[in-house]
Parts: structure tokens; C-alpha cells; sequence
């Protein structure tokens, strides 16, 4: 059995040894840790459990936004002929990149309304605190600024390619 003690000095262990084992002979104290030890212990698995976040929610974040690349890749493709004669007809690299952020942003949009919905729905029903988790307080909004604007970060990219879009080879372009 390992008891905490929290003010024990290493004189005082065995002293508390004999002292719990005259009170219950059944009591037998193997190893003790002291206070300092004991918060020791916490801060070092405190530190693991924040590293392991940390990892996941990077590992999330990229994703997140390589995902959001590849579909405003594929947007940008497939809407080469227009971004082509909107070139031609003397669009703006403004409006061009207006018309690129205008879609991307709504697909993003779309996506935060929806994972605010479902953690709202999963916040009434599930009780957070009694599985162990805590309930921070405008955690759920801020991570979904956070993915809108990874997800713009990582729509800039396909809209620099946007701008980039020869009219001519556009316009050959069998659509």
C-alpha cells in the first residue's frame, strides 16, 4: 500500500511505519511519498497530457486546412473557365480574388455553423463534467474562428492560383 504523506521528512517514515503498524497490524505501509513528490508526479503528467493535446489538435489543424486546400484546389479547377473570362473581360485581380475567398469562405462557414451546432447539441445532452472534462466557456466559438481562419489561410493558395489563370488557354478550354 502506498500512503501520501504530505509533510513526511525521510527521519519521520519509519517512526510512521511502526506507528500505523502498532495501530492495525494489518496496516502495512511499503513506500510513502511526500508532498513535493506527489506534485511532482502531477506536474509531469499534467505536461504529458498538454504535449498529447498539443499534438492532436496540430494534427487536426492540418488536416483541417489540407483538406480545405484540396477543395478549393478542385473549386478554382473547375471554375478555370469563368475565372479566365472574367479576366478577359477585365476583371480585377481584386474581384477575381473576391469572387475565389467569397465561395471559399461560405464553404467554411457552412462547416463551422454546423460543428457549432452539433457541439451545442452534444453540450445539452452529454454532461461533460461528470465524464471528467470541464466546461470552458466560449471554447466551442473559438476553436471555430480558429478552423475559419485556417480554412482561409489555406484558401489562399488556390486563390493565388486564381489570379495566375491565362485567359487564352481558358477561354481554348473545352468546358
Amino acid at each position: 500500500m502506498t500512503l501520501r504523506m504530505p509533510y513526511v521528512r525521510a527521519g519521520m517514515a519509519e517512526w510512521l511505519r511502526e506507528l500505523a503498524t502498532r495501530v492495525d497490524s494489518r496496516l502495512g505501509i511499503d513506500e510513502y511519498a511526500t508532498l513535493e513528490q506527489t506534485y511532482s508526479e502531477l506536474r509531469a503528467q499534467g505536461i504529458a497530457t498538454a504535449t498529447a493535446l498539443v499534438i492532436v489538435t496540430t494534427s487536426v489543424l492540418l488536416l483541417s486546412a489540407a483538406g480545405m486546400y484540396a477543395l478549393m484546389s478542385f473549386t478554382v479547377s473547375q471554375r478555370r473557365r469563368e475565372i479566365g473570362i472574367r479576366a478577359a473581360l477585365g476583371g480585377q485581380a481584386g474581384q477575381i480574388l473576391v469572387g475565389v475567398f467569397r465561395r471559399a469562405f461560405g464553404q467554411i462557414s457552412i462547416g463551422a455553423t454546423a460543428g457549432l451546432l452539433f457541439a451545442f447539441v452534444v453540450g445539452r445532452y452529454v454532461p461533460i463534467d461528470q465524464l471528467g472534462g470541464r466546461d470552458i466557456p466560449g471554447i466551442v466559438p473559438a476553436a471555430a474562428m480558429l478552423m475559419v481562419i485556417v480554412g482561409c489561410i489555406a484558401a489562399t493558395g488556390p486563390a493565388r492560383r486564381a489570379l495566375r489563370v491565362e485567359p487564352t488557354a481558358a477561354l481554348r478550354e473545352d468546358g
